[in-house]
């Protein structure tokens, strides 16, 4: 279950999870997380892509981590950002 600002999503196990942007970002060192990955992930896949805006199954999952793969958070929205 996730809980969106809106309502609350059941997801079923084993759903797909796909990939749909990954970044590197260079920070100060003294602002949030400093250089962190972020993957930006659509929770139950991609259902279509309408003028380059695409529209998820559940929602969207952006996993933030550290140079060496460690999680720092997961932020859980219903739209692409």
């Amino acid at each position: 279950m996730l809980e969106l600002a809106q309502r609350t999503i059941i997801v079923p196990r084993n759903v797909q999870l796909e990939v749909v942007s990954k970044s590197y970002r260079q920070n100060n060192y003294q602002i949030g997380f400093g250089n962190y990955f972020a993957a930006q992930i659509a929770i139950g896949g991609v259902k279509k892509i309408e003028s380059g805006i695409l529209d998820q199954v559940y929602c969207f999952a952006t996993i933030f981590y550290t140079l060496d793969k460690r999680i720092i958070t997961v932020d859980v929205h219903s739209e692409m950002r």
